[in-house]
């Protein structure tokens, strides 16, 4: 299944345009697309340094079991540049009203991913009062609102994520909570300089972590008390394409809750760091930095019942803080 659809229920008001970057549904004809100031700024950050073009998002097959064959890149922690570049776009299928094309790249051993976009052509004859779907329309009328109406004051953008209702990504979700290793109440500070190897009770077996703390992570702005974050790593016995996410404060303490609490990416980077953007971070923009909202959706990993760790004083302050900003 392409990533787009496994995915696509996150995606709820974003399309894509005929560069690949994402656009909003509700776009009128000819106009420019407006990002908000704050969601700009969080988006630049994050892919300062990046080819735009390669930013765009991976077509990848995927299967719901575990992931023997598949041949992850060891990649630097904060190494984002793609192994292989694209290749030339197909030529357009069909002749009228709408077609698409492709282009490749090889992504690892025995796997390819696939982009496609739409191609937009002339309305077949006898379809100009069809619509997509091949049903009678009352003809092509202006769109009723621009696309800064969904980034608009009376759109709740971070809401319409929240009440996302998927029945795949329900069971996706599941699958991933009940498969992803805990975090360790303290941080292994050997994962400092090199990928550790730790046992996890409940799995039974053992999970390889990474340092996640470097500058490309951002904690300032995504957890802003944390000094240190682990993440997970990818196996051939990865049933998902998911990663454990934990963070750290200054005495090594698992961060159990709050602002700079870590949680678990549907996406690991070392996957797809294009996806794990749109994914993992992107929900947290929209929401406007409310990890209150954000953990409602992914609770923070307390798998080995760590202790409460901000106290509940700081936790409560937190809270407040976060719902009046």
């Amino acid at each position: 299944m392409p990533t787009k659809e496994l995915f696509w229920p996150l995606f709820w008001s974003y399309l894509e345009d005929e560069e690949g970057d994402p656009g909003l549904r509700d776009r009128a004809p000819g106009e420019e697309k407006e990002v908000g100031e704050e969601e700009e700024d969080y988006l630049s950050e994050y892919s300062e340094g990046g080819d735009q073009e390669d930013a765009e998002e991976d077509e990848v097959p995927w299967s719901g079991g575990a992931t023997d064959g598949w041949s992850f890149r060891e990649l630097n922690s904060y190494d984002y540049e793609p192994q292989e570049e694209w290749s030339p776009w197909s030529p357009c299928t069909g002749n009228c009203s709408s077609g698409s094309q492709q282009r490749t790249r090889a992504c690892g051993y025995a796997c390819t991913a696939t982009q496609t976009r739409t191609c937009d052509f002339p309305p077949c004859p006898g379809a100009e009062n069809e619509d997509n779907l091949g049903f009678p329309s009352e003809g092509r009328q202006p769109l009723a609102h621009s696309a800064t109406d969904l980034l608009g004051p009376d759109v709740d953008s971070c809401e319409k994520w929240l009440n996302c209702k998927s029945e795949f990504l329900d069971k996706y979700v599941s699958q991933v909570l009940r498969d992803l290793p805990s975090c360790p109440c303290a941080y292994p500070l050997e994962a400092v300089d090199s990928a550790v190897s730790l046992q996890d009770e409940h799995q039974g077996r053992s999970f390889q972590w990474r340092d996640a703390s470097g500058p490309h992570e951002r904690l300032d702005v995504y957890q802003p008390t944390a000094r240190f974050c682990l993440r997970s790593l990818l196996s051939g016995g990865s049933s998902t394409l998911a990663a454990q996410h934990c963070c750290y404060d200054e005495g090594s303490r698992l961060l159990t809750r709050g602002k700079g609490a870590g949680a678990p990416d549907l996406v690991s980077t070392d996957f797809s760091p294009e996806l794990h953007f749109k994914v993992d971070k992107l929900p947290w923009i929209l929401c406007k930095g409310d990890w209150s909202r954000y953990h409602a959706v992914r609770p923070p990993n307390n798998g080995r019942a760590c202790a409460d760790n901000p106290p509940e004083e700081e936790y409560l302050a937190q809270l407040q803080e976060a719902k009046e900003y």
